[in-house]
């Protein structure tokens, strides 16, 4: 009897054992994690994380990546979801960073397309679009989303096979119909970690993309390697779970000509934070205030507004640069702040940099970028004795007619077809036509949260007029078209300029430099930063000592007039008294 017990009770535990054994096997085979270090330009930038999840009806791709090289967004959390047969259901990504973030979520149902993004205060939307079944979703910056091109691939066959997908290539605009195609090079063994990896390789081509090349494992189907050559990027698989630690700074100018100092100051409730640069030597100097607009804006301004610091600050410049609302070390919300909000913040900076003991107010230029020009143009509107405005690729506020126009410009500009550029300006007009024809501040599209008022501020022609300056000189600057804003912008406020001041401006086109005048640098030790072209420097310290040496003419020349009028009308004066004075002329006798 005692033997039937034993015996029972092995058996209990063998099948037990057996059942959890069977459970970590079924876990294993339904769910898989992979994680990968990130390098760009040679050096180790960021790390990422992949976990698939596989349900009775339902594939998840989950991503996590981390990019402290990154300036603004360091964090990025994605999800893509499709059902068993791989027909797309959804993607939300969110990246976040620095007190900015930006969402972008996609849904289908019923072969109709749905999208929502949201960046800063604004947002893009666009309802029931028709798509076909069978249809991936592919973002070039999330390795992800390949794992379903590669899932389906024929390795047996071979070469090249095409497949339809949907790709999300940016955040101002609706995903595109794209085809892409994986073809079969050759079998490869790479080694990683120690692991000698038997790898098969992919070549990616995607129309009006780079190219990019996978090694896939020949044992389990993963990715062991992504590369895209043409961007110096390689993304490698990392078997063992180990930290990666990095110490990515911003980029620190210093030089012994200036100082730099941390400040804040009130723009109505708000406070901000920026950062003086001010020169060693004593007295007062000219000073130039520096406004971003291009995403979320902190001080450094990709780098840009740090290098251009440094620049002024050797030439005997103060310089006062700041983080936007809800950005950096400043307050506020940077998902809910509108034009009108942002032109207050650069007027109380203006206030505030000519109220420095060495900033010379009869001598402070505003230099404005992108949409930071626009903001640029309100302040100095409003502001008087600014001596100048520069105005670097400024994006300027358009009517929703100019808007659609644009979107054809750069339709011819990017090769899009007739099919994509009708998306496009459908996704414009129905974004605003949410703003306005809702009486909220905010609504939720697609379990989003958008931002209304901004746009329908913009709709209501609070902030229509892209320009009105008051008589004081501006220079536009317009580099390499090389984001999807149109050159033609710099030509619209060339001539509404030329209205407004009498053609009291000078317009510079830089064509050999980028959006950002620079060169983008990665030294594997600070954030990614653009360090100023000497020439784009150059070109605003000329323009600027020119206007302050008309500026100091004008002074000159109104002085002297007015020097003049008080002394003819001091001679006119002494005469009537001279008159007055003088004694009745007596009549000679007869």
């Amino acid at each position: 009897m005692r033997i039937i017990y034993i015996a029972t009770a092995l058996a209990f535990v063998i099948c037990v054992a057996l059942l959890i054994g069977a459970f970590f096997y079924l876990d294993k085979e339904n769910r898989a994690t992979y994680l990968y270090a990130v390098n760009l330009d040679g050096h180790d930038i960021g790390s990422i994380r992949i976990d698939k999840y596989v349900t009775e009806n339902k594939r998840v791709y989950k991503s996590v990546s981390t990019m402290p090289f990154a300036d603004i967004l360091t964090e990025s959390r994605s999800r893509l979801a499709y059902d068993r047969k791989y027909d797309l259901e959804s993607y939300e990504k969110e990246s976040s960073g620095n007190g900015a973030s930006e969402a972008y979520t996609l849904v289908q149902k019923n072969n109709l397309l749905s999208f929502a993004s949201v960046f800063d205060a604004e947002f893009i939307t666009l309802s029931a679009i028709p798509v076909r079944k069978g249809r991936f979703l592919l973002e070039q910056a999330n390795l992800a989303t390949y794992l379903p091109f590669v899932e389906n691939y024929d390795f047996r066959k071979g070469r090249a096979q095409s497949f339809f997908a949907l790709s999300h290539f940016s955040k101002y605009l609706p995903p595109m119909k794209v085809n892409v195609t994986l073809t079969s090079i050759r079998d490869e063994y790479l080694k990683i970690e120690g692991h000698n990896v038997k790898t098969e390789c992919l070549l990616v081509k995607i129309r009006n993309h780079p190219t990019s090349i996978l090694w896939v494992s020949k044992a389990d189907k993963s990715i062991i390697r992504f590369e895209t050559p043409s961007k110096h990027l390689r993304i490698t698989r990392r078997f063992a779970p180990k930290a990666m630690t990095f110490a990515a700074e911003d980029a620190a100018f210093r030089n012994e000509a200036y100082t730099e100092s941390e400040v804040t100051f009130k723009s109505g409730p708000v406070i901000l934070a920026g950062t003086l640069t001010v020169p060693a030597k004593e007295g007062r100097h000219p000073a130039i205030l520096l406004i971003g607009g291009y995403g979320p804006c902190d001080r450094s301004y990709h780098g840009l507004f740090s290098s251009l610091a440094d620049n002024f600050g050797r030439e005997g410049y103060v310089v006062l640069r700041y983080d936007g609302r809800g950005i950096g070390s400043s307050k506020g919300d940077p998902k809910a702040t509108t034009d009108g909000e942002a032109t207050e913040d650069a007027i109380a900076a203006l206030e505030f940099l000519a109220a420095q003991e060495k900033a010379d107010p009869a001598r402070i230029v505003v230099v404005g970028h992108s949409k930071g020009a626009f903001y640029a143009a309100k302040a100095v509107s409003r502001k008087k004795g600014v001596s100048g405005v520069a105005l670097l690729t400024p994006l300027m506020a358009a009517s929703e007619d100019e808007s659609l126009k644009n979107i054809d410009r750069i339709a011819r500009r990017q090769g899009w077809n007739e099919e994509y550029a009708k998306l496009a300006k459908a996704a414009e007009t129905e974004t605003l036509n949410r703003a306005r024809f809702s009486g909220n501040d905010w609504t939720s599209i697609l379990g989003t949260r958008c931002f209304l008022k901004k746009t329908r501020e913009r709709l209501a022609g609070q902030e229509k007029a892209a320009i009105k300056i008051p008589d004081v000189p501006v220079l536009l600057i317009q580099g390499r078209e090389d984001e999807p804003l149109p050159v033609h912008a710099v030509s619209v406020v060339d001539m509404q300029t030329a209205a407004e001041t009498g053609m009291k401006h000078a317009v510079m086109y830089a064509g050999e430099m980028g959006y950002f005048f620079g060169t983008r640098v990665n030294d594997g030790l600070h954030k990614f930063y653009y360090q100023v072209d000497p020439g784009l420097a150059g070109m605003i310290k000329k323009w600027i000592d020119w206007t302050f040496a008309e500026a100091a003419a004008a002074k000159a020349a109104a002085e002297a007039a007015a020097a003049k009028a008080a002394a003819e009308a001091a001679a006119e004066k002494a005469m009537r008294n001279a008159l007055a004075e003088a004694p009745p002329t007596q009549e000679a006798p007869k």
